[in-house]
């Protein structure tokens, strides 16, 4: 994967998912349980991308600091207008942020470790998968060397 896609994939989409979902929840709380759901299953995909389980919590801070920033942010700039019940969208924007980046750095690690239960790492000296491992080669048979007698 790409160093810009990467950095789009790490930036963009928890951002916009915090903003989509602060928006949602101004709207009503099935909205706001519909982001909240695609986010969860985004932070599992997102950390099956990565097969070392630590790197994936470590996206898994960034990207959980990103997307509940950017609902506590975008909570204030949409209003806090939502019907939903407090256990569910607290009315503290600490609660809020800790409600949202928490459950980040699990989700990312799960990703990581179903990745490497559903897709084991290739043994070492294999071929990649698809290509067909070449045939050994063979070396010439050497000549008979033939016996001269020594005079």
């Amino acid at each position: 994967m790409g160093t810009r896609r990467r950095a789009f994939e790490a930036l963009w989409t928890p951002a916009a998912g915090g903003v989509g979902a602060a928006f949602g929840a101004t709207l009503s709380t099935g909205a706001w349980v519909l982001n909240v759901f695609l986010a969860i299953v985004g932070a599992v995909a997102i950390g099956a991308q990565h097969r070392d389980q630590r790197v994936a919590v470590q996206r898994g801070a960034f990207s959980g600091l990103l997307f509940a920033g950017f609902v506590v942010l975008a909570y204030h700039v949409f209003g806090h207008r939502s019907d939903a019940p407090v256990w569910l969208l607290p009315p503290h924007d600490v609660l809020l942020f800790l409600l949202l980046f928490v459950p980040a750095l699990p989700l990312h690690q799960a990703g990581a470790w179903l990745r490497t239960r559903l897709q084991p790492v290739p043994a070492a000296g294999a071929a990649d998968a698809g290509e067909p491992e070449p045939a050994p080669q063979r070396l010439p048979e050497p000549e008979p060397v033939l016996a001269t007698p020594r005079t």
